[in-house]
């Protein structure tokens, strides 16, 4: 975000850190800025955690800067990381031909829907199994 200090205006990251309970209610356990992305600003963000009492994270949601997956697992062991999906969106279509974006991107959000917290991990595979078919011979994984 653009941000003001002294005279003048520059691009800083801030991250919000949002907790899940388990009674499935959101919090914000905190909020963070720092001159720019990078993996030793999350060490920071997950030392700060842990002093404030956070023992265990199942998932971590990141939008891909190098190193952040490893600085969080040193301080979380056993934490699954996964790609935002707004990020995940993003370098799908930064890698598909221009006349299939609209397309993908509407078989996309039909397939990886989230309204369902009852879905299992086998059933949303299932879901998506038209999906890759649907796309995997014109665009393999590479």
């Amino acid at each position: 975000l653009s941000t003001r200090r002294g005279g003048s205006v520059s691009k800083e990251a801030y991250y919000v850190i949002l907790g899940l309970r388990k009674d499935f209610k959101r919090e914000i356990l905190g909020v963070y800025n720092f001159p720019s992305e990078t993996k030793s600003g999350m060490g920071t963000i997950c030392d700060d955690l842990k002093k404030r009492g956070i023992k265990r994270v199942l998932l971590w949601v990141t939008d891909g800067v190098a190193g952040v997956g490893e600085e969080v697992q040193k301080r979380f062991s056993y934490t699954k990381i996964q790609l935002c999906i707004i990020h995940k969106i993003r370098n799908i279509l930064e890698k598909v031909r221009k006349e299939d974006k609209a397309i993908i991107l509407a078989d996309f959000k039909q397939t990886f829907t989230l309204d369902n917290p009852n879905q299992t991990t086998v059933e949303e595979i299932q879901h998506t199994e038209p999906y890759v078919e649907k796309w995997s011979n014109k665009y393999p994984y590479q």
